[in-house]
């Protein structure tokens, strides 16, 4: 179950404010480049489609020319191109990784150091090829974690998917979920040119100038994040009280549920407050699951796990 929560927890996003100071990714640029032993330019401090499928599996594969270096960029002299191409009798997307190695059946693939309490992940992308099926998208995740008591702990994390082709750059960001105020030790960072049932041959995505972004309303929206409770939780009835101590927000935002699939099962309008230590979420008659609840305020968006047994 733990693993669900951290799977979970590490694709929920929250909304931010505007006023933002900008932190350094590793090679974020993707100026330097280094050369692996078969001749395949890689950029450094990433890993490529082969090196991860090869950190996943155990088992090395020919160069598939899914990640290649390009003068086509944002700014500077680089940036990175993701294509899907055929590799094979297999359509194949481009993966890119940011690390130097994949540890299997790690919370969070590869990795680099990184501390901070950023709200977000902005980069400059544009998209080239054909037009993408309803069911095909690249995407990005984002996972912020620590290694905590001999094992890794996931402190926030957020994932976008880009769909609209583009023969310009634009930006666009990853707003990040907390559902820890642990300091993170570490950024892990996945980019995939093609996800879904139908993948399309051609799709390039160019990646640039990637940068971990913070607002001045982090810390206070970490804090309120970590007031609310949910209770019982897992509950065996449907049932949820929230509780936020003495925090307004609770009573003075809208909140939605969701299952697993991205469907809202339940909304509830901002609830008046007089006299309230406590919200009501009624599940009951859902089936039993992992829920998200967002609580919707004006400063950004609270995120909890909700389980029915």
């Amino acid at each position: 179950m733990k693993q669900i929560f951290s799977f979970l927890l590490a694709l929920l996003v929250c909304s931010t404010t505007t006023i933002r100071a900008q932190s350094t990714v590793a090679n974020g640029g993707f100026e330097s480049w280094r050369t692996n032993g078969a001749g395949v330019e890689i950029p450094q401090d990433w890993l490529n489609t082969e090196e991860f499928i090869a950190g996943i599996s155990g088992a090395s594969i020919p160069a598939t020319n899914t990640i290649t270096k390009t003068a086509d960029s944002h700014s500077g002299a680089f940036a990175a191109k993701l294509q899907t191409g055929v590799f094979g009798a297999t359509t194949m997307a481009g993966i890119l990784v940011l690390g130097t190695r994949v540890v299997p059946g790690s919370a969070a693939l590869g990795g680099k150091p990184f501390a901070g309490h950023p709200t977000s992940m902005d980069f400059y992308y544009k998209m080239t090829g054909s037009a993408l099926p309803a069911d095909d998208s690249a995407s990005i995740t984002v996972t912020l974690t620590r290694w905590t008591n001999g094992a890794t702990e996931t402190v926030a994390g957020g994932n976008i998917y880009l769909t609209q082709p583009g023969s310009t750059y634009a930006l666009a960001s990853v707003p990040l979920s907390y559902q820890s105020l642990s300091m993170p030790d570490s950024a892990h960072i996945m980019v995939i040119s093609g996800t879904g049932r139908t993948i399309t041959v051609g799709t390039a995505l160019f990646l640039d100038d990637v940068t971990m972004v913070t607002s001045p309303t982090a810390t206070q929206t970490a804090r309120k994040l970590e007031a609310l409770t949910a209770f019982p939780n897992p509950s065996t009835t449907g049932l949820f009280a929230l509780q936020a101590g003495q925090e307004p927000l609770l009573f003075n935002s809208a909140l939605t549920v969701t299952d697993m699939t991205g469907r809202v099962v339940l909304f509830q309008p901002a609830a008046k407050a007089a006299g309230q230590e406590k919200r009501v979420v009624d599940l009951r008659g859902q089936p039993a699951g992992v829920y998200t609840l967002r609580l919707l305020s004006a400063e950004g968006t609270v995120v909890r796990p909700l389980v029915i047994q």
